[in-house]
């Protein structure tokens, strides 16, 4: 058996009546509203205590993590759980939404460095294989990526071959020669 299965199997359980997340104070008996919210037979003692929910070990969440995963064609360890309207994975950890290829990097490489974010290498945002993220910088995970601008920073040249000046913050870039042919026949033919 594998030791992350033995060990989920090893730990503790409450009997039932008693608090699930493992505080082990005694919950209630389900009633009528109960039955209707979460299906609970009325008369039967709830799993948790109200307000409280079950805790998973470190262990237990790799686990599921893993296991809404798979392997796709292009080589990529794709997210199967609940998706983001971006494409990007979503996970649960301890009550809080974390997107999947984050917590992916945390766990097998560290924590993400500050003022650096995982960039998906394979252009898949479903990714998330730890060899396919590398941490860098907003800017560099932004000209990266295949958005128009991004693809205007990575122009070197104009349509018309000339060299393009070097990307400043806040202004427009504009190829200085195709410029002053335009201006030059404005001023011819504007008389």
């Amino acid at each position: 058996m594998h030791p992350i299965l033995a060990a989920i199997e090893n730990q503790f359980i409450p009997p039932l009546g008693f608090c699930q997340c493992g505080c082990g104070a005694p919950t209630t008996l389900a009633d009528r509203r109960d039955f209707l919210r979460m299906g609970y037979s009325v008369g039967t003692p709830l799993p948790y205590v109200k307000g409280h929910a079950r805790a998973y070990t470190d262990l237990e969440t790799e686990l599921r993590f893993w296991t809404k995963t798979r392997l796709a064609p292009s080589g990529c360890l794709e997210w199967t759980g609940e998706i983001m309207w971006k494409g990007y994975g979503i996970v649960k950890i301890r009550g809080r939404r974390v997107r999947a290829h984050r917590y992916a990097y945390e766990l097998c490489k560290g924590p993400i460095p500050e003022g650096l974010e995982p960039d998906h290498l394979c252009r898949n945002t479903r990714c998330v294989l730890p060899d396919h993220l590398e941490a860098v910088t907003r800017r560099t995970n932004l000209i990266r990526a295949t958005s128009p601008v991004a693809l205007n920073v990575r122009k070197t040249h104009c349509p018309r071959g000339h060299e393009l000046p070097p990307v400043q913050e806040g202004k427009r870039r504009a190829c200085r020669i195709c410029k002053t042919d335009m201006q030059r026949e404005r001023r011819h033919y504007g008389r």
